[in-house]
């Protein structure tokens, strides 16, 4: 399986391990992702499984880490996440001004 497809995955799992700890009207951005790959994936290893869990917030930053396993249990990759809160989620981009925009 490409790399792209066990990033998905993990993206996925981490942001739902932040929303469920997160206020119901809470908006958070994946900020960074670093993945550890560490056996092959192909079809033999279905159905995958990816445990996620924060690990601590401060502010509005929130980091979490995950790890995959195949379906014989082996540990595939391991993934670590930052997730950010933007401080206004509905701001619109400002309007652009000699090539420059700024977004509050």
């Amino acid at each position: 399986m490409h790399g792209g497809y066990t990033a998905t995955l993990f993206d996925a799992a981490l942001g739902l391990a932040v929303y469920s700890a997160a206020e119901p009207d809470a908006v958070y951005v994946t900020a960074s992702l670093e993945v550890t790959y560490l056996r092959p994936l192909d079809a033999q290893a279905v159905p995958l499984s990816v445990e996620a869990q924060l690990l601590h917030r401060d502010g509005r930053q929130v980091m979490a880490e995950a790890s995959l396993q195949d379906c014989q249990g082996r540990l595939c990759a391991r993934a670590s996440a930052r997730f950010t809160q933007p401080l206004d989620p509905g701001a619109a981009p400002r309007s652009q001004t000699d090539g420059e925009s700024t977004v509050e």
